[in-house]
């Protein structure tokens, strides 16, 4: 009895539980280009209006050799120069009317989001190269009611913010679409240009509106 109570227990603790073999899950239809500056050269065939570039953005402490925004910078606005008029960007102008309260909402929206120094050196480097490019560079600007709502007692509203700079880039687009010689980038928040967003995150994105505005555009 000893013997089969031992041999029972090892065969127990020797026995492993079939693997399971877990297929990746599928991409969706895409294409594969040896490099940016390629793939932005296949969009520009289908000749779009309007062009919403979105990007992740860079954290203090994630730095990479080279940024993305640098990278649009040197590598991909050369390609988008020559059929593009406008370049609107996701950065917002300091309010003169309400100087120190717009300072400190962008001061604490740098300090909360971990955004790094040299991201305002490189936005810099970024609307030189439209200039010299014949590219003409935007940014958005919020009104003293608007900075005020943003940032009240209980610190920056950041869903907010998502919306009022998603409203802010709609405007820009909607005002292309009504100028037949207009060609606009937009370059911002990955958020903010998705076509075919999360529903809890479609209230953030511009995409939509313009979509339905100007069809394939």
């Amino acid at each position: 009895m000893g013997y089969k109570r031992k041999m029972l227990l090892f065969l127990l603790a020797c026995s492993e539980p079939e693997e399971k073999v877990v297929e990746p899950p599928a991409l969706p239809p895409h294409q594969m280009f040896p490099s940016p500056a390629a793939a932005v050269s296949y969009l520009l065939e289908q000749k779009p209006k309007i062009l919403g570039v979105g990007e992740v953005h860079a954290n203090t402490g994630q730095e990479t050799a080279v940024t993305t925004l640098s990278r649009f910078t040197k590598e991909i606005l050369p390609v988008l120069a020559p059929v593009t008029t406008d370049l609107v960007l996701e950065t917002w102008r300091i309010n003169e009317d309400c100087r120190e309260k717009a300072k400190k909402v962008a001061q604490t929206i740098q300090a909360e989001t971990h955004r790094p120094e040299e991201t305002k050196d490189e936005l810099a480097e970024l609307v030189e190269e439209a200039i010299r490019l014949k590219v003409q560079p935007h940014d958005i600007g919020f009104s003293c009611k608007e900075y005020a709502g943003v940032q009240d007692e209980n610190g920056i509203q950041y869903g907010l913010l998502l919306k009022l700079v998603r409203q802010k880039l709609a405007e820009y687009a909607f005002q292309a679409l009504e100028i037949p010689s207009a060609t606009l980038v937009i370059y911002g928040g990955a958020a903010h240009n998705d076509l075919f967003p999360p529903p809890e995150q479609r209230e953030y994105a511009y995409g939509p509106s313009v979509r339905e505005k100007g069809g394939n555009s």
